[in-house]
């Protein structure tokens, strides 16, 4: 999103950046998809 190649690629998306994620970045969703998995149904 700092570049115009990257600007390019997002507009379709209707995104104006990103944020960088990490391991801990995901925590919340892993723990809502263990959740989901034991009390909902199970992915496919």
């Amino acid at each position: 999103h700092t570049h115009e190649q990257g600007r390019r690629i997002l507009k379709p998306m209707e995104l104006s950046g990103y944020e960088s994620a990490d391991d801990d970045t995901y925590l919340p969703v892993r723990d809502f998809l263990i959740k989901f998995t034991h009390e909902v149904r199970p992915l496919q």
